[in-house]
């Protein structure tokens, strides 16, 4: 027997209905993309209507027409269809990287990398006033008082 997301796979996708901010269900089929569209994803990577766009085929704008509900459902869905085969592409297209230009994606990590005095989730937890420095360390019993 095919389990649900092999036979999705199969299918080229997942059909269902989504609620419609307007009211209404609206039939849709939550694609397994084709590689040809994956530039397209990871440009939309901050972009989660475009991507929710991408994944159903339809224009844009048409997201914003689901319910928050509906949007969590293509997205979950999507991801489960999508996420290693795009994974995957996202993995050679760095080794490809790699090799045309050794450290280059060293170097674009240390960009990337916050700031240690920024305050953003990821710095430093010991700054006084940063986002989280209220938290425990990890391995850090709190003194009381």
């Amino acid at each position: 027997m095919i389990e649900r997301n092999e036979m999705a796979i199969v299918m080229g996708g997942a059909e269902m209905d989504v609620t419609l901010r307007a009211g209404g269900v609206e039939r849709v089929k939550v694609l397994l993309l084709d590689i040809e569209q994956y530039p397209k994803l990871l440009a939309s990577l901050e972009d989660e209507r475009t991507q929710v766009e991408l994944y159903c085929g339809r224009p844009p704008g048409w997201a914003r027409t689901l319910t928050p509900a509906a949007h969590d459902l293509v997205m979950k869905t999507a991801e489960e269809l999508n996420r290693d085969f795009f994974s995957s592409w996202v993995q050679r297209r760095m080794a490809k990287l790699e090799v045309i230009k050794p450290g280059l994606l060293e170097g674009l990590v240390r960009q990337l990398a916050p700031s240690r005095e920024s305050g953003l989730p990821g710095s430093s937890l010991s700054s006084p006033g940063s986002v989280g420095s209220h938290l425990p360390r990890p391995g850090h019993t709190p003194s009381p008082g």
